[in-house]
Order: C-alpha cells, then sequence, then structure tokens
C-alpha cells in the first residue's frame, strides 16, 4: 500500500467481493427449508450485502477510477478464489446431499475465515495510521472512522462464523448417518488459527 488510491482500490475490491459473498449465501439459502437453517443464510446473505455497500462508501472518495474484476482476482487471491469455487459447486448441485451439505458448511466457515483475515488485515493496517492526516485533508475521511466500520464488518463476520457452526449443528442432529458424521473444522471460531494458502486451496478442493 502506497497511497490513499491503493487502499480505496482494495475496499472497491472487498466491495466486488462481498457482493459475490452476497449472492452466493441467496443461492445457497435456496436449497435449504428448514425454518433453522434458511433465515440464518438469508441473514448472511444481507450482511454481505449490507457489507459491499460500506465498502464501496470508504472507496469511492479514494479512487479514481475503479479497478477492474479481473485486478481484484489477482488481489484478493485466495478470497476471491474459494468464492468462485463455491458458486461454480452451488450451480452444479440443484440438491444437495447429506455428506455434500457437510462438506459445504465447512468450506464456508473457511471462507467465513479468511474474510475475516482480510479485514484484520485492514484494520490493522499501518499505512492508514501513516497517511491519517492526507486522507482527513485530502478526502475529508476520519481514519478512525474506517476503522469503526471494519470493525463492524469484522463482528458480523465473527457471527456468521457461530451461524456456520449451528447449521452445521442442525445438520448434525437431523441426520440419517449419525454414526458416520464429519466434525465441524472450527468448534471455537474465536480461536481459528490461520491456515497456509496450500491449505486453504486444499480444504476447498
Amino acid at each position: 500500500m502506497e497511497s490513499p488510491e491503493s487502499i480505496g482500490n482494495l475496499f472497491y475490491c472487498c466491495s466486488l467481493l462481498e457482493r459475490k459473498t452476497s449472492e452466493m449465501y441467496q443461492q445457497l439459502s435456496q436449497k435449504f427449508d428448514q425454518p433453522t437453517i434458511k433465515p440464518k443464510l438469508v441473514t448472511m446473505a444481507q450482511d454481505s450485502l449490507k457489507h459491499c455497500n460500506l465498502f464501496e462508501e470508504l472507496s469511492k472518495d479514494l479512487i479514481k477510477k475503479a479497478p477492474t474484476e479481473k485486478q481484484c482476482k489477482q488481489s484478493l487471491g485466495e478470497t476471491w478464489k474459494h468464492i468462485n469455487e463455491i458458486t461454480q459447486f452451488l450451480k452444479h448441485d440443484e440438491i444437495l446431499n447429506e455428506e455434500e451439505s457437510f462438506e459445504l458448511i465447512n468450506r464456508l466457515a473457511v471462507l467465513e475465515h479468511n474474510l475475516g483475515e482480510e479485514y484484520t488485515t485492514l484494520e490493522k493496517m499501518k499505512m492508514l495510521s501513516y497517511m491519517s492526516k492526507e486522507i482527513s485533508e485530502k478526502y475529508g475521511m476520519d481514519v478512525s472512522s474506517i476503522k469503526d466500520v471494519l470493525d463492524a464488518i469484522i463482528n458480523d463476520e465473527k457471527q456468521h462464523a457461530y451461524y456456520l457452526f449451528e447449521i452445521f449443528e442442525t445438520l448434525k442432529k437431523n441426520s440419517k448417518k449419525p454414526d458416520s458424521n464429519p466434525e465441524f473444522k472450527y468448534q471455537n471460531p474465536d480461536a481459528w488459527l490461520t491456515p497456509s494458502h496450500s491449505q486453504r486451496t486444499e480444504q476447498l478442493l
């Protein structure tokens, strides 16, 4: 990060990422009719759309020309790839069997963890503090307000992790094969460890 504009570009890319995430959760919600599952997926879709709008708002005064989707794909790397993989998976499966449902929720747990990591990195980015005066004087933006928005988004991602755990437990409770159920990969979302890019990719393939 070398300028306020480069930060704005990243915010814009996060906006596109969250829009894709919202569409993915909305698509997934159509595959579950259970009253304890569907509302959580719809809520996550709505939260992701809210995040999209917040990131777009943060970016608009900082960028001169919005980056392309290709540039955003390169910038956000593995996380962008994971959302595309899950979206493609959903497109090819009209009805999810039990095994696919368990695997998909675990994939989403990894995705939400990666999103939280991305945004925590943004929130703690030293460059924001270094450019606080410039951003305030040139763009009329308060860096502390930017960090407040990021903090709110990060808290939503943590809540999504708990929703996914609850969904997983519901599926497990209603399973026709209780003795062969997989375990939720992250029993304590607040204590998640950061997997390497190779590990993340392996978990989603």
